[in-house]
């Protein structure tokens, strides 16, 4: 999460500690009071976006 400023909730993806992939989703899209949501719902859509990221990454999904 970069904040109310610059509102996006950002995965970053790690390989032998590099970055290899970014994935950038503007709250409007995950939450529906966009820069006006909670800290709670924030932290929820940040865990399902991590999450769901995390099973593409597992299942091979994911071109990294």
């Amino acid at each position: 999460d970069w904040g109310a400023q610059n509102p996006f909730i950002v995965s970053q993806i790690f390989h032998r500690g590099a970055v290899v992939k970014v994935i950038k989703i503007p709250y409007t899209k995950v939450l529906p009071e966009g820069v006006n949501s909670t800290k709670v719902e924030i932290q929820t859509a940040m865990e399902a976006q991590h999450d769901s990221i995390l099973d593409l990454v597992v299942s091979g999904q994911l071109n990294l």
